[in-house]
């Protein structure tokens, strides 16, 4: 496990892809058509389109359409993005103390609950029940 604050983007990316492929295969099994991405920020853009104010405000995105609410007409399109921002993530676990291991495991999490069709609300709710909590 990396220092808290001291990963380099090859490691995050490798412990992205780790917590990725450590998902009970029932759900990566389900997850087809997604790419997660890990990227320093958010574009200026998308910062703007989800009225962050500072870029260490987002620390993770889903682009893509919710397993419910697809369609037959979705079939062949381009895949669902995950985005995982470095930076961010890791000066938000400096704050709260957790390892980045964890803090990228968390985020992760979340935007993969909004792949499977979980609002923000419901996704803030089931990481309050579960004991962790991020904000995307």
């Amino acid at each position: 496990m990396a220092t808290i604050g001291i990963m380099n983007a090859e490691e995050f990316r490798l412990t992205a892809e780790k917590a990725l492929n450590l998902l009970p295969v029932r759900f990566r099994l389900a997850m087809e058509n997604v790419v997660v991405v890990t990227e320093e920020f958010a574009a200026d853009d998308v910062l703007r389109k989800m009225h962050a104010d500072s870029p260490y405000e987002l620390l993770g995105l889903y682009e893509g359409v919710s397993l419910i609410e697809r369609s037959a007409s979705d079939s062949g399109a381009l895949p669902d993005m995950i985005y995982l921002y470095r930076r961010p993530i890791l000066a938000a676990c400096r704050g709260s103390g957790q390892s980045p291991d964890q803090c990228i495991v968390e985020v992760l999490m979340h935007e993969i609950g909004h792949y499977f069709g979980f609002s923000d609300a419901e996704m803030n709710l089931i990481e309050q029940c579960s004991g962790t909590r991020n904000e995307d």
